[in-house]
Order: C-alpha cells, then structure tokens, then sequence
C-alpha cells in the first residue's frame, strides 16, 4: 500500500467516521457476511472546511481505484454516496474482511477460533456468553467445541452486524441485538485519526 494513499485514506476517514449503527443507513458501522466480505457504511456531517461533496467522492473513488489497482481486480467498490443538506452516507463493499482491513489500515479477522489460533492471535481471552444459562469461558477453550465457532477481532469502536447468531464477546463489547454488537473505545487509542483501540475486541459466533 503506497504511504500517499494511507495518508489520505486516514484523512477522509477522520472527517467521515462518527456514531454507530447500522445497514438501516442512518449510522456507521460494518455488515459481515457468512463468507467474510463485509459492507460498510460510513454516515456523518460533512465538514466543508475540509472538503465539498465533489472533493470528498473523487478523493473516495481515488483510494479505492489505487487500491484496485494494486490488487489486480475490483475487491472494493463504491456502492452509493449520497449529500443531503450536510449529511454524508457513503456505502462500501469489500471481496474480504483482508481489504477492509488493509484498504482502512485497521485490524480485522473473521474466521474459525481455530485459525485465529493458527494467524497467532492471542486466545487468552474471557469471554461472556449472550445466554444466561451458560458461564463465561477462555476463547481458547472453544477451539475444540463440538460445533465450530467463528470470531470476530477488531481493534475499531465500531458497531458490527453478523450474519449469525452472536453467542460470546468480550468486556469491551455490548451484544445490542442477535446479530448485532457495539465494540466500545473505553481504553485509549493508538492513532486518532485512524480512531482504533489499543485492546482488540472478540465477537463470537457458530
């Protein structure tokens, strides 16, 4: 990825992310498919001191055609950008939750807890189910479980919607629906402009 592009990515992304929720397009957050490819929406004020619309989309269309460009075929397109009097709803599809994550230059994983294990992510994590029957648990214990489990781990405060049923996640996750989940900033972050966390954040699923 050229450093040109990450500069700008960074800047567009600081004017644009805001609040969360999702899909229903009147907040930012992230949709992960059952096959990883994900959608985002990115809904905000726009800040004319920065940018006007036309600004704003060309420098949009820019990142993602040199992002294109260097992966040999079409994994990120614009699926709507839309300026209503100051407000901005721009809609992103990604191939695959390794686009988002490098196109956005944040961390990202969606697969089994087995190959989180194998990709050397840390497991040692406590987690606490969505059912009250059952008891908070190590992540690392669900490797082996009868049923595989999906995780999500992100380092951005961000609202996440799933495909599946969420069944475990993390302190620093608030589960709001089924498949529905806030990741929330409580430690400080490592780059303001990018807004991550310095803690990632699991979410799991079957």
């Amino acid at each position: 990825m050229k450093k040109s592009r990450i500069l700008l990515l960074s800047m567009v992304l600081f004017l644009l992310t805001g609040c969360s929720q999702i899909m229903k397009s009147d907040t930012t957050g992230i949709y992960i498919d059952k096959n990883g490819a994900v959608t985002e929406a990115v809904i905000d004020t726009l800040d004319q001191d920065y940018y006007d619309k036309d600004e704003l989309k060309d420098s949009i269309d820019a990142a993602i055609k040199t992002y294109n460009d260097e992966a040999g075929k079409e994994s990120i397109s614009l699926k709507k950008f839309r300026v209503k009097k100051d407000k901005v709803s721009v809609f992103m599809d990604y191939d695959a939750y390794t686009d988002y994550k490098t196109f956005n230059n944040v961390e990202l994983f969606w697969g089994t807890v087995a190959e989180a294990a194998k990709e050397g992510y840390n497991l040692d994590v406590e987690v606490t189910p969505t059912s009250s029957e059952d008891k908070k648990v190590s992540l690392s214990s669900l490797q082996d479980a009868e049923k595989e489990y999906h995780v999500v781990i992100l380092n951005q405060p961000i609202q996440v919607e799933l495909a599946r049923t969420i069944t475990y996640a993390s302190s620093n996750v608030k589960v709001t629906d089924t498949k529905m989940a806030v990741v929330n900033a409580a430690s400080e972050t490592e780059n303001g402009a990018q807004n991550t966390m310095a803690e990632y954040a699991y979410i799991v699923y079957k």
